[in-house]
């Protein structure tokens, strides 16, 4: 048997290389178990959702689904089902990523809060009209946009707002890291006025 040494046989070889010199490890993130502390969380979203954690550096290495969304087109359902109930870690913040895709464009940001061992949460994500809007060649115009809520359920029905801090991520190939508002605007100063 002869192996033809095309393109995509060197391109899967590389792709193989760099993944294993790069020390990705292909595990989620963990979960704690019933007799650790957690919290829980419900998720009711027609969008993606996933909970992310860092490695010893800051950056970006694990990740679990929580919800799936629509594909990029917006085609398909989401596979969310808010009765199901996921548990959270204590020890440290929640990191999440949130993505809605509709119709061919994206709303996608990160954000994080630190549960409370015992506690109940819940989030609720969806796409709203801004009446505010955007700014359109100088005409104001309202603008689709997506946000989340995170709620504590208390006992019989009670519902507390949970503060939930955007976040900015740093894009690089080696290491995708969260950076502060200062450290982002001076990588990427804001556009001047017209």
């Amino acid at each position: 048997m002869k192996i033809k040494l095309g393109t995509p046989w060197l391109v899967t070889q590389f792709l193989l290389a760099a993944t294993l010199l790069s020390g990705c490890v292909f595990a989620g993130y963990r979960t704690p178990t019933a007799d650790e502390p957690h919290a829980q969380l419900r998720v009711d979203t027609k969008d993606y959702l996933r909970i992310l954690s860092l490695n010893e550096k800051g950056c970006i290495a694990h990740y679990k689904v929580l919800a799936e969304g629509p594909s990029f087109f917006g085609i398909g359902s989401s596979q969310s089902d808010p009765s199901v109930l996921h548990l959270l870690r204590t020890d440290q913040d929640a990191i999440m990523e949130y993505v809605s895709p509709r119709h061919g464009n994206m709303c996608r940001f990160h954000f994080s809060f630190r549960p409370e061992a015992g506690e109940r949460y819940r989030l609720l994500g969806d796409r709203f009209i801004d009446p505010k809007g955007d700014t359109f060649f100088g005409k104001k115009i309202p603008a689709e946009k997506c946000g989340v809520i995170v709620v504590k359920e208390g006992t019989e029905n009670q519902q507390t707002p949970v503060k939930a801090e955007m976040l900015r991520v740093d894009w690089t190939p080696a290491c995708s890291r969260f950076i502060t508002p200062e450290e982002a605007s001076k990588k990427r100063p804001p556009a001047p006025p017209f």
